[in-house]
């Protein structure tokens, strides 16, 4: 499920990015891509919208890639363990590590957790706002409801989530009190690299200086990437932290023996799967 043509003119007919209000034509391209390439499972956002639609594009479209690369990796894996000899010939394990098309050097350990994303959206509107009612629409249109929550008649507040919801990947403020909202949910960000993301930082003096005083709050703990679209007043852009207090680079923990015993706890999970 790509980002098609019947996709885009569901989102741009229900929410029209090219707002004074909006302005996510490029930002919602950006979640999306972030989102498949870093695989959250929990997404709170703040303030629903066209760029809802993306990250559930994303989240249901990694559901379809990991189906289709634990298929491949058994495969692959299933041929490697065919004979004694291949875990000793460094020409199988090669051939076992680059093949498989989509599971083509995938990490095995990955694969061990179940993928079961969510996205947590607070919205101030109420239920029958005519508002509310579109987004919803264009959600069901997309086919999307299943990994959808909608908060809607309230702010945001950590409080309001149900316990299997706190631990966050992400979290996306399309709205206001970037402040408060960076208080109640950066603590229950992933350590290992969780995103927070907030639009319309650089022309916003009082959401610029909100970036400066988290970074000041969290000291060491956060990177920080401003992403600006120079050819628009307002509405232009974004800023990205990115949580790294337990985040240790895949070269930390590279390890042949672990990985074969991942891999035979994947090949037992799945054995059971089928059974």
């Amino acid at each position: 499920m790509p980002l098609d043509s019947q996709f885009l003119k569901v989102a741009n007919e229900y929410c029209n990015p090219y707002l004074a209000t909006s302005g996510t034509e490029h930002v919602g391209i950006l979640l999306y891509s972030l989102a498949r390439m870093t695989r959250p499972q929990k997404i709170i956002e703040y303030g629903s919208g066209h760029s809802t639609m993306y990250v559930l594009r994303a989240l249901a479209d990694n559901v379809n890639d990991i189906k289709q690369e634990k298929a491949a990796l058994l495969e692959k894996t299933q041929k490697l363990l065919s004979s004694a000899d291949n875990l000793n010939d460094e020409a199988a394990i090669f051939e076992w590590f680059s093949s498989g098309g989509k599971a083509c050097g995938v990490n095995p350990e990955y694969y061990l957790q179940d993928y079961q994303p969510k996205l947590i959206s607070f919205e101030d509107l109420n239920d029958d706002h005519k508002y509310v009612k579109g987004i919803r629409e264009a959600i069901s249109q997309i086919g999307h409801d299943d990994i959808f929550e909608h908060m809607t008649g309230q702010s945001f507040s950590n409080v309001a989530l149900h316990e299997g919801h706190k631990n966050i990947d992400w979290a996306w403020n399309d709205h206001i009190e970037y402040k408060r909202f960076f208080t109640e949910f950066w603590p229950l960000l992933n350590p290992q690299g969780g995103l927070m993301i907030f639009h319309n930082t650089p022309s916003q003096k009082e959401n610029y200086q909100a970036i400066e005083w988290m970074l000041n709050s969290c000291g060491d703990e956060a990177e920080v990437l401003l992403l600006e679209e120079p050819h628009k007043l307002n509405q232009n852009g974004c800023t990205i932290l990115r949580k790294k207090s337990h985040y240790n680079p895949t070269f930390h923990h590279l390890d042949r023996q672990k990985t074969y015993t991942s891999l035979l706890q994947f090949i037992s999970r799945q054995k059971q799967i089928i059974i």
